[in-house]
């Protein structure tokens, strides 16, 4: 009688705590995947800085890609970026000396972005680099050297517009914890 009991209670107690452990758990699963519960995993990356390498002879493969420009011309482009978002702490604008209320860009990098950039400096001395914002094309530029091995600030020449500018500016500290979530900040 004892052995019935034991063949008996124990699984339906394992069935209890499964079933309902599993209903939570289901819960949480889709919590978690339709954003609800208004934590920083809903937050969508705007205004995000891609720098990708040009491609003078393309060779249509799987790593090149090909961009429109604003006045219809195409671009190749190397698809794997040099620098991205992740890589940049902070933006602020620094007025444009050719075109009023237009900007450049100062960057403030993390030391690997600083290591980026510098490599793309040494890779880049005569052929262009180009700035994608949200994936659309903005402009190619020849990246300048940083000012010493310690400095975190590189400038990216403009001129771009207020509205863009100020964008950038305001997204791109949210979005840079956004790409590099922080091991105490919970994911969800």
């Amino acid at each position: 009688m004892t052995k019935l009991k034991f063949f008996v209670i124990i699984p339906l107690l394992a069935m209890t705590v499964l079933f309902c452990g599993c209903e939570q758990f289901a819960e949480a699963w889709e919590e978690a995947l339709s954003g609800a519960g208004g934590g920083e995993s809903s937050y969508e990356p705007r205004y995000v800085i891609t720098i990708c390498g040009e491609v003078q002879y393309p060779r249509a493969g799987e790593m090149e890609m090909e961009i429109n420009t604003f006045d219809g011309k195409r671009l190749w482009i190397k698809r794997i970026p040099i620098l991205t978002s992740t890589n940049i702490q902070e933006v602020t604008l620094v007025p444009n000396t050719s075109k009023p209320n237009h900007f450049d860009l100062v960057l403030k990098l993390t030391s690997r972005g600083a290591m980026l950039w510098s490599q793309m400096v040494g890779q880049y001395q005569e052929t262009p680099v180009v700035l994608l914002i949200d994936g659309v094309y903005q402009c190619r530029f020849i990246p300048r050297p940083l000012k010493d091995d310690e400095s975190l600030y590189a400038i990216i020449p403009g001129p771009f517009d207020s509205v863009t500018a100020n964008g950038v500016q305001k997204y791109s500290k949210k979005n840079q914890e956004t790409m590099n979530p922080s091991p105490t900040r919970p994911l969800w």
